[in-house]
């Protein structure tokens, strides 16, 4: 409690004596009593009976005489109390105070300022004249609220120039700071002294001031204007919303006192990122397909956004490069580049990647790592397709004569090998050299290059372009036979499979007519691999060699009287003249070449059909004159297979080549 003005004097007789003062004599036995009473004024002379803390207040004493008599004059003294109840000893008594000409004091002298909340009380003491007798006044109790004295707080954030930013948006970067202005209420009494103290600011992630804490500012003191302003803050460049709460401490007159939350909004600084996929000539190739070996990089340009300030230098930093496989950025992880520098343009670099000989399909991702004013950001995922380098791979089976045989027949113990050349496909490109590597060749059981496995004969190395296997003598029991070459690839060029090739071995034979029956039951009669002819004004001429030929075969019958028909047919694609059976001779042969019977000559006379009485195994031969398709078109190819073909099916035909020759 302050205490403006204090005697340190007692009371007289009236309080019991205690403070030892006397009063003024008055006349014996005629001295009239004296009514005083007091009451509790505030600095403006109103009378009150409560107070807000801060309040400074006085008494009021007027003392009564009798009803027509004289006004009273003397001394009054004034105690008071901090208590409500005038009770103990007085805290200080304002000592022997005048009274007016009109029986009061307004102790205007005697004032007291409370600063705290709770009860006092003043009790003034007429000290009688020679007129009245003293008199003791009422308890003038004074409520005192510390509640009362309101305080205003109101805030603004405002950036570096001063403008205030609440409730709208500003750019990253942008440095803010909260500013709390703090003012007595309306309510408060005019002796209160302004707000004194500090405020805390709180800034917090989101716009209701009850999010993550981004930062604290405590007790930032107010100035003499009852302004307190919080440290800065710099936006950040990722953007979002913020907001403030200014606390006001409070002090000995004023309570503490929350404001109003504000919030602001941070525009994010925004980048583009923009991304091209090029080869080693500078050329664009996003979303391409490119030929495999070609080298590719990545580029980054970074650059800042629409609507960032001008104030905002341009990106820097680094950007981070990742190469995908596959199209859409989230395959495997075939490389990383990180953190390639921004260069003054804004330009990213990535190292180079050559695509594989394999092909396929893969995607660069470029990630900008953000710099102190711009955040981070990733670009569009980019695709390319390699389309591999694969070889072509041609092969031919062919014969000891170097005679494509593919997918022909062969007489049974004809010597056969597979031949496969190796070459760039149309489009590869002109910086790619030519296949080289191995080829792997495979021989099967059957036709179709999936049975048993008869011979293998792997590494075999490209010359010129082509790889031969080894040789292959079909067995004398004839059988049907595929052939398998497989490139292994190399640094350029993926392995390849080449066709499946197959080729038959018959034991039906061709050969010269100098070899009878015994000579096929003994195996010995060598078989005729080709009939030669010249063309003379697009037929062939006469004079083909030899000019006759036997077509032999071994058959096997399973029924009484089972017909076995022979037929020709060419590979010609024009209808070539089929040869003619020569004088009829037309034969079938026990096992043992012991008897024969003629059989019907058929077809044009190209064929003949044999019924053979009871089951068994025979020899079919029939003779062919050459010279029959003299006089005939030639035909095309020029070169083509004659087969001869038995009605039982299998291995029992037999083939000739009919070559051109010079």
């Amino acid at each position: 409690m302050i205490i403006h003005r204090l005697r340190q004097v007692g009371f007289g007789s009236a309080l019991a004596g205690c403070l030892g003062i006397v009063a003024s004599p008055a006349v014996a036995g005629s001295t009239p009593a004296s009514s005083t009473t007091s009451m509790i004024h505030n600095a403006a002379h109103t009378v009150v009976t409560s107070v807000n803390v801060g309040a400074t207040v006085h008494n009021l004493v007027i003392v009564a005489g009798a009803p027509g008599g004289p006004v009273p004059t003397g001394e009054v003294d004034i105690a008071w109390f901090v208590n409500g109840q005038c009770s103990g000893p007085p805290v200080a008594s304002s000592g022997p105070l005048a009274l007016d000409p009109t029986g009061q004091f307004d102790a205007t002298t005697f004032a007291f300022t409370v600063n705290s909340a709770g009860f006092n009380s003043f009790q003034a003491q007429y000290l009688g004249d020679f007129t009245y007798a003293p008199s003791v006044g009422p308890c003038e109790t004074l409520e005192v609220d510390a509640e009362t004295n309101d305080v205003g707080v109101v805030t603004h954030v405002k950036d570096a120039g001063g403008t205030d930013v609440t409730g709208t948006t500003v750019t990253a970067g942008t440095v803010v700071h909260d500013e709390a202005t703090v003012t007595r209420g309306p309510n408060t009494p005019a002796e209160v002294p302004d707000p004194t103290g500090t405020v805390t600011f709180t800034l917090f992630q989101g716009g209701s001031c009850n999010g993550s804490l981004v930062a604290t500012d405590p007790n930032a003191p107010i100035n003499a204007a009852g302004l307190a302003t919080s440290v800065s803050f710099t936006t950040p460049t990722a953007g979002g919303t913020f907001s403030y709460l200014a606390n006001y401490s409070g002090d000995a007159n004023y309570p503490q006192h929350e404001a109003d939350c504000e919030s602001f909004t941070v525009a994010a600084n925004t980048v583009t990122v923009v991304t091209h996929v090029r080869d080693t000539g500078g050329n664009e190739i996003t979303g391409a397909t490119v030929p495999a070996g070609t080298v590719t990089h990545d580029e980054a340009t970074v650059a800042k956004g629409a609507g960032t300030p001008a104030a905002v230098p341009n990106p820097t930093g680094t950007v981070s490069f990742t190469l995908f496989g596959g199209g859409t950025c989230n395959g495997t992880v075939i490389e990383t580049d990180p953190n390639e520098p921004l260069n003054a343009a804004g330009l990213a670099t990535s190292v180079t990647f050559t695509t594989p000989t394999a092909g396929g399909t893969f995607s660069y991702l470029a990630h900008y790592n953000g710099d102190a004013n711009f955040p981070q950001r990733d670009a569009d995922c980019e695709s390319i397709t390699v389309a591999a380098n694969i070889a072509t791979v041609t092969t031919h089976v062919r014969d000891a004569a170097g005679n494509d045989v593919t997918g022909e027949a062969v007489n049974a113990g004809t010597v056969l090998h597979d031949e496969a050349s190796v070459a760039r496909t149309a489009g590869t490109p002109a910086v790619v050299p030519d296949p080289t590597g191995t080829v792997d060749f495979t021989l099967y059981g059957n036709g179709t290059c999936d049975g048993t496995v008869i011979a293998t004969d792997p590494g075999k190395p490209l010359s010129g372009g082509t790889a031969t296997s080894a040789n292959f003598t079909t067995p004398a029991t004839g059988g049907v036979f595929s052939y398998r070459a497989h490139y292994s690839g190399d640094a350029h060029y993926v392995p390849q499979d080449g066709a499946c090739e197959p080729v038959t071995a018959q034991i039906g034979k061709i050969t010269l007519t100098d070899f009878e029956c015994p000579s096929i039951l003994a195996g010995t009669a060598p078989a005729l691999g080709q009939v030669t002819y010249s063309a003379v004004g697009g037929k062939i001429a006469q004079g083909l060699s030899p000019g006759a030929f036997y077509y032999w075969t071994k058959i096997t019958t399973t029924v009484p009287n089972q017909v076995v028909t022979v037929t020709q047919s060419n590979t010609s694609v024009n209808n070539a003249a089929l040869f003619g059976v020569l004088q009829g001779w037309d034969r079938v042969y026990t096992s043992t070449c012991g008897s024969w019977k003629a059989g019907t000559l058929i077809a044009n006379g190209s064929g003949a059909s044999f019924t053979i009485g009871a089951p068994g195994t025979y020899f079919v031969g029939i003779k062919y004159a050459t010279k029959s398709i003299a006089g005939t078109v030639a035909p095309v190819p020029a070169n083509l297979t004659y087969r001869f073909t038995t009605s039982l099916g299998g291995v029992t035909g037999g083939s000739v080549l009919l070559k051109k020759g010079n």
